[in-house]
């Protein structure tokens, strides 16, 4: 749809743009939404991409779960809610759907760690079949079969069973990518948690995690989607020793979970993990687990910084969305939320926009377990919890971004969505952060 638009500067922000909207040219729109349509185009392009990674073939909703019927198993998502906040998004994609990848910068660390033994790391990862130029691109990513070779064979060279924890202790923000400063600039550990369920992904397509809330603890697990295959412990040490420090970077260094549960048998680096992770210590369970004190989870942390963790959350967003390409459900839900402020959303449009057919659509979707009108009314459920999360926008600016006429129209969705109308739920968010 054409529309008329002016750029104007924001004042007060350099390099920020407020998008005038004015009416569009085929379908006019009331004249005190029109007015009052002044939004920053960082929150719409925020927004926008952060939509494009959430797959909703599934949700666990106060204590219960529900899966669409056909779904395929690359499609499916749990998505586990508190009080109406996500706390963690987890698709459990089959291990056959996929041939899994992980970020270079992870095996960085075990190319550091070698080397400053005076190994030869070049040598042992092309032995593992991995090319040692690829660790300078940040963006590179090896195949999870071969850094399992790595792993192993870093571990026989060294012979050294605090190896693991070394490792681990190499950990940097950029080791995950933008997730490691969207971790770091996060209001509590909750939250921090949260994106590391959310976002894994990104570390390791093969990763597994949800975070869950019961009494006065949290749960954090997490694991690799290949049941048939044991984890490589060194490997388990180090993603938990790495963990431990991110939070440790936040919260402290007196900051220890209440209890650690890993997926391996105990071995000869039993005394190393107890003296570094301070915590007790399970194992033999199907996935790493960290229970966490709910005071030490929700405590705002000195180090937030709310701009700088959306700004590095678009960014795992964007990268996640192009792993993610293939799903037609996720270029719909990209395109719906580009197009919702103009007010009309069509199906056709969408299908046009995306060079398919109406009817190649519905059966594609259908494939995904999906439909053009729960697309749209998810995405708009979504944004308006995001759009409500931001102090800065009033709640006729929402209504108009959403795509609603009338600011009445968005309160009586609001109340069908979280049965709370908008003013209300934003203070409930508030409250709960």
């Amino acid at each position: 749809m054409s529309l008329r638009m002016k750029m104007m500067p924001l004042s007060g922000s350099a390099g920020c743009k407020v998008i005038r909207t004015g009416r569009p040219l085929c379908s006019p729109r009331p004249t005190k939404v029109r007015l009052r349509a002044r939004v920053c185009w960082k929150y719409v392009l925020f927004m926008v991409l952060r939509l494009s990674c959430q797959l909703t073939g599934s949700a666990y909703e106060g204590g219960a779960h529900r899966t669409r019927p056909g779904a395929p198993c690359c499609c499916q998502q749990f998505v586990i809610f508190r009080q109406g906040l996500i706390l963690g998004s987890i698709p459990p994609w089959d291990a056959g759907c996929m041939a899994f990848t992980t970020l270079s910068s992870w095996a960085l660390l075990v190319w550091e760690e070698l080397d400053q033994r005076g190994l030869d790391a070049d040598a042992l990862f092309r032995q593992a079949g991995l090319d040692p130029t690829r660790l300078q691109d940040p963006n590179a990513r090896f195949p999870a079969e071969k850094l399992r070779c790595m792993w192993v064979a870093a571990r026989e060279l060294t012979n050294d069973p605090a190896l693991g924890v070394a490792i681990g202790m190499r950990w940097n923000p950029t080791t995950f990518h933008a997730l490691g400063y969207a971790w770091l600039a996060s209001a509590t550990l909750a939250e921090a948690f949260h994106r590391l369920a959310r976002y894994g992904r990104l570390i390791s397509d093969q990763y597994w995690g949800e975070l869950t809330l019961s009494g006065m603890e949290y749960r954090y697990r997490g694991s690799a989607r290949t049941p048939a295959a044991d984890p490589d412990p060194t490997a388990v040490e180090a993603i938990t020793v790495a963990i431990i420090k991110m939070c440790r970077m936040l919260a402290g260094q007196g900051f220890s979970p209440l209890e650690i549960v890993l997926p391996i048998a105990p071995g000869a680096s039993v005394l190393h993990l107890e003296t570094n992770l301070r915590s007790p210590l399970k194992f033999g369970d199907q996935a790493l687990e960290l229970v966490l004190a709910r005071a030490d989870m929700e405590k705002p942390l000195r180090s937030a910084n709310p701009e700088l963790s959306r700004l590095n959350e678009q960014i795992v967003v964007k990268h996640l969305s192009q792993l993610e390409k293939d799903s037609v459900g996720l270029q719909v839900q990209s395109r719906i939320a580009e197009v919702l402020p103009s007010g009309r959303v069509t199906e056709d449009d969408i299908a046009q926009t995306l060079k398919l057919s109406n009817r190649t659509l519905q059966r594609r979707l259908a494939e995904e377990g999906r439909s053009f009108g729960e697309i749209l009314q998810t995405t708009r459920r979504e944004l308006a919890k995001s759009y409500l999360q931001e102090s800065q926008l009033s709640i006729s600016e929402i209504a108009y971004l959403l795509g609603f006429s009338e600011q009445a129209n968005f309160t009586r969705a609001c109340r069908r969505w979280f049965g709370q109308a908008p003013s209300e739920y934003r203070r409930q968010l508030a409250e709960a952060m």
